[in-house]
């Protein structure tokens, strides 16, 4: 290529020398028609020949060639930017010295290409003005296409993506699409970029594809794995990540294959953040590790500082905060270490998040402090901002409101700041543009103005010749070339219009930010009181939570010791009522058991004297010993929590009348009420009741006399009331009022705060009622204390 580059030059000398050698016998060839004809002639020569040839004229040789191409190949293996820019210059230097004007316009465009990768900001409009006049001046469509490049690249780097996409097609329109070459592939990779800024991921693969199929022709892998690289990204933008890895796992398989460690870094990282989109966070740390080994080996730091920021994010992203913040660190050490101050700043801000996560919010204030330190002497207010965006979001999720709405106001104030500053910049850039189109429209103009003169001479050359139609032509092809001339100087005054209307624009651009800060001020001062109301809404809130948790506890406080009271009364009543069984035993059965001792001695002593005696007193210890079975029968029964139930009751009564009153012959009729069945009755009272029933069944049998019983019980709402009659002789209640029992039956009764009475008469017989409480009050007395037990 080198090579067709100097054939070229000197091709064109060739064609000079060769231009001014046949000057003499075209003199020959004049006719003496017109003095005026020959004078305009001679002028064409000298203008259009003699003085082009003499601009013309080369100064330097192939060895000055050689060099100047080499400065420039080593511009491009360079590894920092200040040694490439050192090489460019020199290449510059050189060839403006040995008056190589193609080697000068290679020069300036590789200078403007390494000062925009180093700022995509930086002035280069005039580098790239002086590379366009020298491809104007040597019709190189080559260095006007080339300088078009990268006018796109930097159009694209500083996000204007439309004209990117302009100064793109033009350059494929213009030279490219007619020379197909590498530099084919490469715009057309350069156009899928900026199709993709502009989010029209169709056009955008469709120019990947193309690109890539250019590489394939020119087996040039290496840019077929860089566009592949690419291509995997639209997909991943595009949801389809299974073919975004499989693009990218192919570019990663050819910059392995080359060596590649800046490329295969960049790629493994892609990868990483693909199948972290996935969920499959293994892969993605699979990735990872590699990208960051890959970097490594590379050297380059600012690669190795990418593949930790991006480890940290993924960690974060599964919830590994701590080793989030420890990948953040490292990348912070390097930074440091490069002194990239800005990123410095914005990466403290990101470990200051992780910190928070982790819940040490001494670190989270610390890094917070150094981001804001180091941002604020650079003048990044875009990092303050962001800072003061983190803290907000931090205090929110705290529930800390107000200090949540500080930071969150003085966000909004300065995002409205930097958005005014950013519309100047973007005005400002606007109006560069412009003055570049212009500038453009300038160099076309003279194009146009060389391309005029050339057919003015091919003109009168062919009148000369007397080729009429030929001059025609060029008369209709001179006046078109005026007419879009004329056609640009519209657009030249189109474009001071258009101008005019941007600053009209930024004008009331500035009217709606001044509107939209007053708005935000009246919104500010509305969250003030709505965070005043909240604050007195949490207040209230806090206050009747207090109220009512405080209600509660009294409540369980008093709940707790009602339990215990409840708990000492039944266990103070379970004493009682052991107290009162003992004490039944040991005066019932004590005193049978007493009598039985007293018998059996009697017996003992009488066998042998009085054996009929002693039979008797044996017969009584029988009955005794009968009287003690039955009482512990009852007393155990009574006990037993199985015979709770009220028809348990019903049953044994039923069976201890059918036992004594049908034995003895005496007629009876037990009527019972249905509803007694489901009355609970307390263990007591119902061994009370029992014990009453059996007392007054048990006299009715031996002392009244009687052939017809009648026991009737039923129950109320408020008690239970049992009445026992019999057509006796009274006997059941003499004998009993001269011992213990009617006493018993009367103190049984009462001391359930029931009552008992007595209806006698000799015609009639006698009856009993008893009436037992259900809602009343068990009154025991033992060891000199009082209880009351409710029923």
């Amino acid at each position: 290529m080198e090579a067709g580059k100097l054939n070229n030059v000197h091709a064109e000398s060739l064609r000079g020398r060769a231009l001014n050698k046949k000057s003499p016998a075209l003199l020959g060839l004049i006719s003496t028609r017109s003095a005026v004809s020959f004078a305009l002639v001679l002028l064409f020569f000298v203008f259009y020949l003699g003085f082009p040839s003499i601009l013309r004229a080369q100064f330097y040789t192939a060895a000055d060639s050689v060099a100047i191409y080499s400065l420039l190949d080593q511009a491009d293996e360079a590894k920092l930017t200040d040694e490439a820019l050192d090489k460019a210059n020199e290449a510059l230097q050189l060839s403006i010295s040995k008056k190589m004007q193609r080697g000068e316009a290679f020069a300036l465009l590789k200078i403007a290409y390494l000062m925009i990768e180093e700022d995509p900001k930086a002035e280069v409009s005039e580098l790239f003005e002086k590379a366009d006049k020298i491809g104007i001046r040597l019709n190189d469509g080559f260095i006007l296409a080339l300088s078009l490049v990268e006018q796109g690249k930097q159009a694209l780097y500083t996000a204007q993506y439309q004209r990117a996409q302009q100064l793109f097609s033009k350059a494929l329109d213009d030279y490219f699409h007619d020379h197909p070459s590498e530099f084919t592939a490469i715009v057309y990779n350069d156009l899928g970029m900026a199709a993709g800024k502009l989010g029209n991921r169709t056009l955008e693969t469709e120019y990947y594809l193309k690109a890539m199929l250019f590489h394939e022709k020119l087996n040039d892998w290496n840019g077929w794995a860089n566009t592949a690289g690419n291509l995997a990204n639209a997909f991943f933008y595009l949801n389809d990540y299974e073919q975004a890895v499989s693009y990218a796992k192919a570019a990663l398989r050819i910059h392995e294959n080359n060596k590649h460690y800046a490329k295969l870094a960049t790629i493994a990282g892609n990868i990483t953040t693909m199948y972290s989109r996935m969920g499959r966070v293994d892969s993605a740390l699979h990735y990872q590790d590699k990208a960051l080994g890959w970097a490594t080996i590379n050297g380059h730091k600012k690669n190795i500082i990418q593949v930790y920021q991006n480890k940290a994010l993924l960690l974060d992203r599964t919830g590994d905060y701590e080793g989030a913040l420890s990948a953040m660190e490292e990348a912070i050490k390097m930074s440091k270490a490069i002194d990239d101050f800005s990123g410095t700043a914005s990466k403290y801000r990101s470990a200051a998040i992780f910190a928070g996560k982790l819940g040490d919010t001494t670190l989270m204030n610390r890094y917070y402090d150094l981001s804001f330190s180091i941002a604020d002497s650079l003048g990044a207010r875009e990092i303050v901002r962001d800072i003061y965006g983190s803290k907000a979001v931090y205090y929110s999720k705290k529930n800390d409101f107000y200090r949540a709405y500080n930071f969150l106001k003085r966000f909004h104030t300065l995002r409205d700041s930097l958005a005014e500053e950013a519309t100047r910049n973007q005005i400002a850039e606007l109006h560069t543009r412009f003055e570049s189109e212009r500038k453009d429209l300038e160099i076309e103009r003279l194009r146009t103005a060389e391309k005029i003169r050339t057919l003015e001479f091919e003109k009168q050359r062919a009148i000369i010749a007397g080729n009429y139609l030929e001059a025609k032509q060029k008369e209709n092809a001179i006046l078109l070339l005026k007419q879009q001339q004329l056609l640009r100087e519209a657009q030249i005054t189109s474009q001071n219009v258009k101008i005019e209307q941007i600053s009209l624009e930024a004008q009331e651009q500035k009217l709606r930010l001044q509107l939209s800060q007053q708005q935000n001020e009246i919104e500010s001062q509305r969250s003030v009181l709505m965070l005043r109301e909240i604050q007195r809404q949490k207040w209230v809130r806090n206050g009747i939570v207090f109220l009512f948790i405080a209600a509660v506890f009294i409540a369980f406080l008093m709940f707790n010791r009602y339990q215990i009271k409840k708990q000492l009364d039944e266990k103070n009543a379970l004493i009682a009522i052991r107290e009162k069984i003992s004490r039944d035993l040991h005066d019932e059965i004590g005193s049978s058991i007493t009598n039985i001792n007293v018998l059996n001695e009697l017996a003992r002593r009488n066998v042998n004297h009085e054996p009929g005696t002693a039979l008797l007193y044996l017969s009584q210890t029988g009955s005794h010993i009968q009287n003690i079975s039955d009482n512990l029968s009852d007393i155990v029964w009574s006990l037993q929590p199985a015979h709770d139930d009220t028809s348990q009751l019903i049953g044994r009564m039923k069976r201890y009348a059918a036992d004594m009153l049908a034995g003895s012959n005496i007629q009876y009729n037990v009527d019972i009420s249905d509803s007694l069945r489901d009355t609970a009755m307390h263990m007591q009272m119902r061994h009370d009741f029992y014990l009453v029933f059996k007392e007054a069944i048990n006299n009715i049998v031996k002392h009244s006399g009687a052939t017809r019983v009648n026991i009737n019980i039923k129950n109320t709402a408020m008690s239970i009331e049992m009445e026992i009659s019999d057509n006796g002789n009274g006997g059941s209640v003499s004998h009993t009022a001269g011992g213990n029992g009617l006493k018993n039956m009367k103190h049984r009764v009462e001391q359930h705060g029931g009552t008992f009475r007595i209806n006698q008469s000799p015609e009639s017989g006698t009856c009993l009622n008893f009436i037992f409480p259900l809602k009343g009050s068990l009154h025991i007395t033992h060891s000199g204390t009082h209880l009351k037990r409710k029923i």
